[in-house]
């Protein structure tokens, strides 16, 4: 004859069932800390520069290539990538920097980038001399959504980044 579980040998059972839960999700809960999974990420003022602007807005116009099959058509390309440009590490506002060349920061409304019309609203393949063709430039337009050829409407000895990501001085 099979005798009953007493109360106490079932509460024994699932206390060591819960704590055997607990022990294992602590370690789990303990890897995250010192990951550092649960601190807070300090918000920081963008620090402009050129560069770090070319590449931003080539990453976040490479981003849309990705997601769309195609850059963003000449018309309203800073609107279309905007949203890429925003990283959690940045405070409210500060990843607009990036569409805004340094040296006009003071100026509002000025942004001062443009980009190519040959790559402006064309999948990359479709762009002529591939990789190596410019993709946007620093403008002397300084409007948004600027938009051209560089050789043209570029800076005199500005910057302008490749659609393979390499800066470079036209």
């Amino acid at each position: 004859m099979r005798r009953k579980p007493t109360k106490q040998t079932i509460l024994l059972v699932l206390g060591l069932i819960v704590g055997f839960f607990l022990y294992r999700i602590g370690q789990d809960v303990w890897s995250l800390q010192r990951a550092g999974f649960f601190e807070q990420i300090e918000k920081q003022e963008y620090q402009a520069s050129r560069l770090d602007n070319l590449k931003a807005l080539h990453t976040a116009l490479t981003l849309y290539h990705d997601s769309e099959g195609q850059y963003p058509s000449a018309a309203g390309w800073m609107d279309a990538i905007e949203p890429s440009l925003n990283t959690a590490d940045l405070k409210d506002g500060e990843s607009k920097k990036k569409m805004i060349r340094p040296d006009l920061a003071a100026q509002p409304g000025a942004y001062g980038y443009g980009i190519s019309s040959a790559a402006a609203g064309k999948f990359k393949d479709d762009v002529p001399e591939k990789g190596s063709a410019i993709l946007v430039f620093e403008s002397k337009a300084t409007t948004r959504n600027a938009t051209g050829e560089a050789k043209t409407e570029g800076l005199p000895k500005g910057k302008a980044v490749t659609i393979d990501g390499a800066i470079v001085e036209f």
